[in-house]
């Protein structure tokens, strides 16, 4: 879950887009995890995790992860905003 496009895309001129998106991040935010495994090992700091250098177990983090995605989102959509 994350705001990575090509420099050219506006997730901006995608309004439903960056509604659904939000909804995503929501139900991710209000799921019940202790294992966090994304498509994108550096995403969840797996590699960290198991080396044993972050807890491997965490209550919070799916939470964790949507508010990582919607900071991603969020400054994505003030860059834009910006140009």
């Amino acid at each position: 879950m994350s705001a990575v496009s090509s420099d050219s895309y506006r997730f901006s001129d995608h309004k439903r887009y960056v509604t659904t998106f939000r909804e995503s991040l929501r139900k991710i935010e209000r799921m019940q995890c202790s294992l966090l495994v994304t498509p994108h090992p550096a995403a969840s700091n797996l590699y960290d995790r198991l080396a044993g250098k972050a807890p491997l177990i965490d209550g919070s983090a799916c939470k964790q992860y949507a508010q990582r995605g919607r900071a991603a989102l969020d400054a994505r959509l003030t860059k834009e905003q910006a140009k």
